[in-house]
């Protein structure tokens, strides 16, 4: 047996057999005879449903990986499906298989009396029920929430920066003599209604 290339990449495959009963060859073994001779001149095998169909059922229908097994980009392959209906409803279908996989093993932890997965089936199932997960956002004291704006103070100049520090700093100052002085004008009159003599004025 013998092989024979051409320029546009057709071969042709002679046998020489000592009976001409057995000269018949299957169209599977040529074409297994063409994969290796296209392997041995570093082409990739072409690309075709039967194999897209094993490549997508082995890989759980996850396209990156297919198209590593098939040693081929993933856009070729999600070109090679589009132009094939019947391969993205094979993909689809395995899918659906493995959502019903999944909760299978959802319903086995929950009947197993794993409370995580319990709690998280009745936050998105029983809602109906007042299964709801309640997230609060308050304050200090349950009061509302202070947000403090951040400025950026790198366009300003030491000198600006300084005279903002001490606008800062008076203004505390300034609030700090104030709380004093309510301070102690409310202890004053806590003093005065105290006293007996004042009680009536």
């Amino acid at each position: 047996m013998s092989h024979t290339s051409h320029p546009e990449g057709v071969f042709s495959v002679s046998l020489r057999l000592s009976k001409p009963s057995r000269a018949h060859v299957s169209v599977a073994k040529c074409r297994e005879i063409g994969g290796m001779w296209m392997a041995k001149r570093g082409r990739k095998p072409k690309l075709s449903i039967a194999r897209a169909k094993q490549a997508l059922e082995k890989s759980g229908s996850i396209r990156t990986i297919a198209a590593k097994m098939l040693a081929v980009h993933r856009s070729t392959l999600c070109s090679f499906m589009n132009k094939h209906p019947s391969l993205q409803a094979f993909a689809d279908d395995i899918e659906e298989v493995l959502k019903d996989d999944a909760e299978d093993q959802v319903i086995k932890a929950i009947r197993a009396g794993d409370m995580p997965t319990v709690r998280w089936y009745m936050e998105l199932k029983g809602k109906d029920r007042g299964y709801v997960r309640r997230v609060e956002s308050t304050g200090s004291g349950g009061g509302p929430v202070e947000v403090q704006q951040k400025h950026d103070l790198s366009g300003y100049s030491d000198e600006e920066l300084e005279q903002m520090l001490a606008i800062a700093e008076a203004r505390e100052k300034r609030e700090a003599l104030r709380k004093s002085e309510a301070h102690r004008e409310g202890k004053a009159a806590l003093t005065r209604e105290q006293m007996p003599g004042q009680r009536g004025s």
